[in-house]
């Protein structure tokens, strides 16, 4: 369960009046028209602000101009930007379980590779020359990364992806299961 205080802590807020309130449990994020108790969401565009008004949620993030529009029966985080501040406790909500590190011994790993000691790699990935895993990558189930690509720290690339030739992924990024990272291809001739 993520708590208030979880939440304050993550965004650096300081909230007086929020008190015992600090150890309210949040079980879920939710949309704001159908979020209710237990719950936060987020206002980040002006043209939902009527799902504010009669919002059920029990947490909800808002930008300074909004705040009015809160029922009472909220608690009421301002934000600089709410979007981001959503993104940012998204991660405290996330459920998936922590994988060891480790290289899945059916995984293919050239040996001109750069790969961190917390790296996980799983079964049937094919792992190419010169390619740099960064810490705490995780490559899923047949996996191909082909040679010179490079994943940053923390990113994960989810099953049946395939990371082209020189490609560069950065730090904190999900690829999803199935896709396909190609390089920028250049035309050449007429326009």
């Amino acid at each position: 369960m993520v708590t208030l205080a979880s939440v304050l802590s993550t965004l650096q807020l300081e909230l007086n009046d929020v008190g015992s309130k600090s150890a309210l449990e949040l079980s879920s994020l939710a949309p704001l028209d159908v979020a209710g108790e237990g719950q936060l969401s987020f206002l980040a565009s002006a043209k939902f602000r009527r799902q504010l008004e009669s919002t059920k949620a029990s947490v909800v993030l808002v930008g300074e101009k909004d705040a009015g529009f809160c029922p009472s029966t909220c608690i009421v985080l301002v934000v600089e930007d709410p979007y981001l501040a959503y993104a940012k406790v998204s991660q405290l909500f996330d459920q998936t379980p922590a994988i060891a590190p480790g290289i899945h011994p059916s995984a293919i790993v050239s040996t001109e590779a750069k790969i961190d000691a917390s790296v996980c790699i799983g079964p049937n990935a094919v792992i190419g020359r010169d390619v740099v895993l960064g810490p705490s990558v995780q490559i899923g189930a047949n996996v191909t990364i082909e040679d010179g690509a490079a994943i940053g720290a923390f990113s994960r690339i989810g099953a049946n992806a395939v990371v082209n030739h020189r490609c560069v992924i950065g730090e904190y990024c999900l690829i999803q299961n199935g896709t396909i990272i190609m390089p920028r291809l250049f035309l050449v001739g007429k326009q």
